[in-house]
């Protein structure tokens, strides 16, 4: 039911914005761990990396963030119908 219709493109889309998001936590993550590591290597200081379960915590909190703002700024771009317009209303 849900891919049929008038839904179908926006399904795709907003599972497209989904992945997106996915992978611009995964690549955030990998960066800010490699500037992290150079820095600490570079002031001589020791490397004490936090556990796989505060990673993985604070990897969903920035999905669910960055997912919430996604689907903000989708919503917006759907209903006004102008990037013009949403980019206004999403900075008021």
């Amino acid at each position: 039911m849900f891919t049929h219709g008038r839904l179908r493109p926006t399904i795709g889309a907003l599972l497209a914005l989904a992945g997106i998001v996915a992978a611009m936590v995964v690549v955030t993550a990998g960066l800010c761990t490699v500037v992290s590591v150079s820095l600490a290597t570079i002031e001589t200081q020791p490397l004490t990396m936090p556990s796989a379960g505060a990673l993985l915590r604070s990897a969903g909190a920035a999905y669910l963030v960055f997912m919430m703002w996604g689907t903000i700024g989708f919503a917006l771009g759907t209903y006004a119908r102008s990037a013009a317009l949403s980019v206004g209303l999403g900075l008021v």
